[in-house]
């Protein structure tokens, strides 16, 4: 199974947590997802990690609660919950299919 496009499912999550709840808009959203999955991702020898993250774990977070992260805000997820499981639903039904055809989505 190649995971790939669930990775890219759970960043477009983020980015889809920062347009439908914090406000941002679609290329400010879509940059700040992709610059912390960067520095998440591929930190240089010399940088260290994101205070809070561990790379071992990090897909077993919520992509709302990194969409909070980036933002500065938390939110209450509950509150939000409907429209948050259609966004992620959506987003993991096609990276799922994907991956277990092993294309990239």
């Amino acid at each position: 199974m190649d995971i790939e496009p669930l990775k890219d499912a759970f960043w477009a999550i983020v980015a889809d947590c920062l347009r439908h709840f914090h406000g941002m808009d679609t290329l400010a959203a879509e940059r700040a997802a992709a610059s912390l999955r960067t520095r998440l991702e591929t930190p240089s020898a010399h940088d260290e990690p994101p205070a809070g993250y561990d790379a071992d774990i990090l897909y077993h977070n919520e992509p709302f609660y990194m969409a909070c992260d980036i933002t500065g805000r938390e939110l209450d997820l509950e509150s939000r919950r409907a429209e948050y499981d259609r966004i992620a639903h959506v987003r993991y039904a096609v990276a799922e299919h994907a991956a277990m055809a092993g294309v990239v989505a």
